[in-house]
């Protein structure tokens, strides 16, 4: 089956290598909703971000008009099925409003999300499926965190008819884990659509390089080793576009009290441009005080960074450098990285800037942080997701006063990169399924009917009501565009779950957690005493990973 594989995955990589080859050609402009990685369609609103024709848009006979699985149940199992505090509805964006009348339903979304599900479940418009959905309960986010993954591992390993799922959709790092327990997820290359004849294609609908509405930018993190992807990111997976790391900031408060130089065109373009850097970010100080006042007013602040989970990985995530080396199979991690000293170097510096309060905890920081933000008090709220702008704090902002800017870049020098927090949701095949086949079809067509619905979360739930700003789209655009490179904040998280005990005291984003960066201005030394345990749990763990797709059974 590998050397079969091999010759599939050689066939996508000079299809692959072409496309890019193409893009190349043209210039990129982020202010058109246009990347390289896949992510998205193309159907001509602010929030799009294709650069091929949705298929659901042409008159030309599709793919899916002669299939047909005779209402064939398939099974979807959910993380939990009550809102998270601080991204809510996660459910609904897969499920749609399952518990609202459609008479009373006044979100667009989550009802689009309805009535696509309807679409590609029917005869008439999709495959003739029925979708049954089932959910694992876990009380509270930081249970998730820790439970999920050995939830579904044990799933798997009593998989039957009475406790069975054909795919499941859970948090992306927690998946990541249950991947490196033998014979939980099934390796999706198998059922990747290519070219008729080739071999190694053993059935299947999943069009993942050819259609544009798939992350592969991020999907190509999501694993360690060529052969073998078990998890699925597209637009159907909208809570992964939920969980986009932004920098939130007070627009009224931009032009209000800064010099004439503060105008909101100027500053998108300055960022457009690749020049929004964390020096760049202190240069706002300023923005805080009083009018005509050339001191800052301690009742409005320039940023209360809430020392926690997301700021720590946003900050040191959220870059173009990594702290691996990588040669086929083999994962080595650095004994020095340069951009990593100068991080922790700016975060100390950050620490000590009047007009910044740092918040140490986790949600009750991330919570004092919005409210000092959301009530007019500091110019920027911490590191957070897209999602946030979904909660009544932020709802119940003044119009015109809430936009976002991408997580800012260490210099100029560097490339914009867009972090998923661990809250985002991502999709896998069960390995003892058998209804494989059918499975990849209705995720390969959900896809495709979702970009109106991304657009429209974009456009409807995002820039329509909260953001202020004309040049906003082509930021949100912009951020969107730089999803991926994730692999820095995946490698220490699956370190972390395979060894608490190591990955704690030695993962860079739980030291940021603790709050004293001025401790950590040595982070070579650090580095060098650290690495030899992280990477006996980074060799363990891709071995895991290469042995994983395995039945214990056979």
């Amino acid at each position: 089956m590998k050397s079969r594989l091999t010759k599939v995955l050689c066939l996508m990589l000079v299809l692959v290598m072409v496309f890019a080859m193409a893009v190349a050609c043209g210039k990129k402009d982020d202010s058109k909703p246009n990347n390289g990685n896949n992510s998205g369609n193309n159907s001509g609103n602010n929030g799009g971000n294709g650069g091929t024709t949705n298929p659901g848009e042409t008159t030309e006979a599709k793919w899916y008009d002669s299939v047909d699985f005779g209402q064939k149940m398939l099974t979807i199992q959910l993380s939990n099925d009550a809102a998270d505090p601080e991204l809510p509805a996660d459910v609904a964006y897969i499920q749609g409003p399952d518990k609202i009348s459609e008479t009373t339903g006044v979100d667009k979304v989550k009802n689009l999300v309805k009535e696509r599900n309807r679409n590609v479940e029917s005869k008439k418009n999709g495959i003739n499926v029925k979708i049954d959905y089932k959910y694992t309960l876990v009380e509270g986010y930081s249970d998730r965190w820790s439970h999920v993954s050995s939830v579904i591992a044990q799933a798997e390993r009593n998989y039957s008819n009475s406790n069975k799922a054909d795919l499941y959709i859970d948090l992306m790092y927690d998946m990541l884990g249950a991947a490196c327990e033998k014979a939980v997820f099934d390796n999706i290359l198998k059922y990747t659509k290519t070219d008729s004849g080739v071999a190694g294609w053993v059935g299947g609908y999943f069009d993942i390089e050819s259609y544009n509405g798939y992350n592969t930018a991020l999907m190509s993190d999501m694993t360690l080793t060529e052969d073998r992807q078990v998890l699925i990111a597209s637009d159907y997976f909208l809570d992964v576009l939920r969980a986009m790391l932004v920098l939130p900031f007070n627009l009224s408060m931009y032009t209000e009290y800064a010099t004439d130089d503060a105008d909101a065109a100027k500053l998108y373009q300055m960022v457009l441009d690749g020049k929004w850097t964390w020096d760049q970010l202190l240069s706002y100080n300023g923005v805080a005080s009083s009018a005509g006042s050339a001191t800052i007013d301690d009742s409005r602040i320039l940023m209360a960074i809430a020392n926690g989970g997301m700021m720590a990985t946003g900050f040191l995530y959220s870059t173009d450098y990594t702290i691996y080396k990588q040669d086929g199979d083999k994962y080595t991690l650095k004994t020095t990285c340069s951009e990593l000293q100068q991080l922790f170097s700016k975060a100390g510096t950050l620490s000590g800037v009047r007009g910044i309060v740092m918040l140490p905890g986790e949600s009750a920081a991330v919570g004092e942080s919005n409210r000092k933000f959301t009530s007019g008090e500091s110019l920027f709220a911490t590191v957070n997701m897209l999602g946030i702008l979904e909660t009544a704090d932020f709802q119940g902002m003044t119009q015109g006063s809430l936009s976002i800017l991408p997580v800012p870049k260490l210099n100029e020098n560097r490339d914009y990169s867009t972090l998923t927090n661990s809250r985002a949701r991502v999709g896998a095949l069960s390995y003892h399924s058998t209804n494989q086949a059918a499975m990849s079809a209705y995720i390969q067509l959900s896809t495709e009917e979702s970009g109106t619905v991304k657009d429209t979360y974009f456009d409807d739930a995002i820039l329509g009501k909260y953001l202020a700003g004309s040049g906003a789209s082509n930021i949100l655009n912009m951020i969107y565009n730089r999803l991926g490179n994730a692999k820095n904040a995946i490698i220490e998280n699956l370190i972390l779950n395979r060894d608490w005990t190591i990955g704690k005291d030695n993962c860079w984003a739980q030291l940021i957690k603790q709050g004293n960066m001025t401790q950590y201005q040595n982070i070579s030394s650090m580095m060098a005493a650290c690495v030899g345990a992280k990477q006996e749990v980074l060799n363990k763990v891709v071995e895991a990973w290469k042995t994983a797709d395995v039945d214990v059974t056979e």
